[in-house]
């Protein structure tokens, strides 16, 4: 039995190709990078280059019929540019959570780096639920999320086959 299909690589018509590779700890499978832009077939001009954090406590989840435990979490996106075989960062992404601790691993912010720059960030705020209810990006711009249950849409909604979105962004 398969539980996922993990794309490996996507060619367009004019020959254009992505290379996606990953690693996996214990039962876990992670993307390492994606490659794009090839010089020729073995050499890729950029790529986006996954690197984690490696969790205090993974959280074991048996949905797949057998254990799968998560002990990485996203740390950063580097957007690179290869350069006569060296990689350069032109554009990064840094994740910060609130706890590399908990068991449940909230997203806190998301800082982004261009050039060396620091560009606004993210934040992230949650509400009940351990549900994300705000995010700013620290230039006067906020979304709010406000969630339903599932249930909810079956008791407010005669027709079962209607399920509107099940969350409503807010602009403020």
């Amino acid at each position: 039995h398969t539980f996922q299909w993990l794309l490996q690589k996507v060619v367009d018509i004019h020959g254009l190709k992505m290379e996606y590779s990953y690693f996996q700890d214990s039962n876990q499978i992670y993307i390492q990078n994606i490659s794009y832009a090839f010089f020729t077939d073995a050499s890729a001009l950029y790529r986006v280059f996954f690197s984690y954090y490696e969790k205090q406590s993974g959280v074991a989840s048996y949905r797949t019929g057998f254990a799968v435990r998560t002990n990485f979490l996203l740390k950063e996106i580097l957007i690179e540019q290869n350069l006569y075989g060296i990689w350069n960062t032109r554009k990064k992404y840094i994740l910060s959570y609130a706890s590399l601790t908990e068991p449940l691993s909230k997203l806190s912010s998301v800082i982004v780096q261009a050039e060396g720059i620091d560009e606004p960030s993210l934040e992230f705020h949650y509400g009940g639920s351990n549900l994300i209810d705000r995010v700013k990006n620290n230039k006067g711009g906020e979304l709010s999320f406000l969630y339903k249950k599932s249930s909810a849409y079956i008791e407010d909604v005669c027709e079962r086959n209607i399920l509107p979105s099940a969350v409503w962004t807010l602009h403020k």
